[in-house]
Parts: structure tokens; sequence; C-alpha cells
């Protein structure tokens, strides 16, 4: 009997361990570094020329994509490792770190797409006067306010 909760006693401080170890190379590896680098680089794109919107657009795509599926392990490790009590601080720090960087990841992707509808509503030459005030806060919410403001003089 003492064989067989000495087994367990291993197996579940095995589980620990790997667990641990998941979050820690997973916090580490990615949101901290490799994710939030490129983050902050689509955060504080210049978003004035109307070439790099679409290029920008697309490369946010492929890194939202990615984003998103290293959010949902996170979620899913700190799903397994918020019960464990020896994981429970490291569990509720990835929960910060995820929200943390999902909202900054939401705000970037708000951005980039303000910028490529003002972009569209550029192409399509658009005079309206009740399109007017869409394309400002489109321009003031993406940071393109000189693509707008050079769209109005060659107008």
């Amino acid at each position: 009997m003492h064989s067989i909760t000495r087994l367990h006693s291993s197996s579940c401080d095995f589980l620990t361990k790997l667990v641990a170890a998941e979050i820690t190379e997973y916090v580490t590896s990615w949101i901290t570094s490799d994710g939030n680098e490129t983050l902050q680089r689509f955060a504080s794109l210049q978003l004035d020329c109307e070439a790099a919107i679409k290029e920008q657009e697309q490369e946010f795509e492929k890194y939202y994509f990615i984003s998103m599926k290293h959010l949902a392990k996170g979620r899913d490790l700190h799903e397994a490792a918020v019960n464990i009590e020896p994981l429970r601080e490291s569990a509720i720090n990835l929960k910060s770190a995820l929200d943390c960087f999902a909202e900054k990841l939401e705000l970037a992707r708000e951005r980039i797409e303000a910028a490529t509808r003002l972009q569209q509503l550029l192409l399509m030459h658009n005079h309206e006067p009740h399109l007017q005030p869409e394309m400002q806060r489109l321009a003031e919410l993406s940071g393109a306010t000189q693509l707008l403001e050079k769209f109005r003089q060659e107008q």
C-alpha cells in the first residue's frame, strides 16, 4: 500500500513540476519576450503610409493568430495549475500576464483595423460629408492623422 502511495505522490510531484516548467517556459519565452516585443512593434507602428498599412495588416493577422494560440495555451495552463497548491501563485501570475497581454493585443488590433478602414474610405475617394467624422475618428484611433491630412490636401 505504501508503494502505491509513493507512486501516486511521485507522479503528482512530476505533474506539478511539469506544469510549473510549462508555465515558466511559456511566460518567459513568449508572453514576456518574443510575443511582447512584437506586440510593442505593432503598437508603435507609423501608419501614415498607404502601402505600409496593408502590409502591416497582413503581418498583424499572422501574429494575431499565433498570439491567440499562445493565449489559449496559457489559459489551459492556468486552469491546470490554479488548483494545485504549489502552483497557485504561478497560475495567478500567469493569468495576470495573459490578461495584460490580451488587452494590449486587442488595442493593437483595433488600431490596425482603424487604419485599414480609413485607407479603404480614402481609396474610395469618398467626399461625402457624413463620412468625414468617421474618417477623423479612425485617423485619431490609428494615429494616421497625417494620412488623412494628405488626402484632404489633395482634394
